[in-house]
């Protein structure tokens, strides 16, 4: 079932520098995965400063990895990606998450697969949000950001939003100027170590 989607764009330049200041205290592993073509996006809801947001409690957003380059992310790679988070939070690897104190959680399924896979095991009713527009049409909505794009009409825009079943979503979004399409699937309760595709 194809729905409508709702377009949610950062536009203002220090709302995007928020976004990515909320979750990274050091963005020095980001910039050089963007130079050797690997991109960060963040698809949820965004933290900015607005009534929406505030609202919010327990904000989750899910990294998407679209990586361009021949290269895979070493064994210490997400070392380096725990290392350049706000401080202090908390990983827990059974469900792929990074909590922080602000109550943000950060789904890295994606980066642990170095972004090769287009199917992101995550709590996609936590990042895509249906509503029925005008009382009749079903629509979702998700915010996405990409590190190191600036705001222009097409960046980073989920559209359109396309429910495979209940738990599961694909989401078509232009990231380094290229179409790219993910699967967001729901991530079933585990125990013990996750174990990534």
């Amino acid at each position: 079932m194809d729905l409508a989607c709702s377009r949610l764009h950062l536009a203002e330049a220090e709302e995007y520098g928020k976004c990515w200041d909320a979750i990274f205290g050091d963005t020095s592993f980001l910039d050089i995965c963007h130079q050797d073509k690997i991109y960060f996006t963040l698809i949820g809801h965004i933290p900015r400063d607005d009534p929406a947001t505030a609202e919010l409690e327990d904000p989750y957003l899910t990294l998407v990895v679209s990586n361009d380059s021949d290269l895979d992310f070493s064994p210490t790679a997400l070392d380096h990606l725990l290392a350049s988070l706000r401080q202090p939070h908390d990983y827990k690897e059974e469900v792929f998450e990074v909590q922080f104190l602000s109550g943000i959680r950060l789904n890295i399924h994606h980066f642990l697969c170095s972004g090769r896979h287009d199917e992101i095991l995550t709590v996609p009713d936590r990042t895509i949000y249906e509503y029925y527009k005008s009382g009749t049409v079903l629509t979702a909505n998700a915010s996405a950001i990409t590190y190191n794009e600036r705001w222009r009409e097409d960046a980073t825009c989920c559209d359109p939003i396309e429910k495979l079943d209940p738990c599961s979503y694909s989401v078509r979004m232009k990231i380094g100027g290229q179409e790219r399409y993910v699967e967001l699937r729901r991530l079933r309760n585990t125990r013990g170590a996750a174990r990534v595709p």
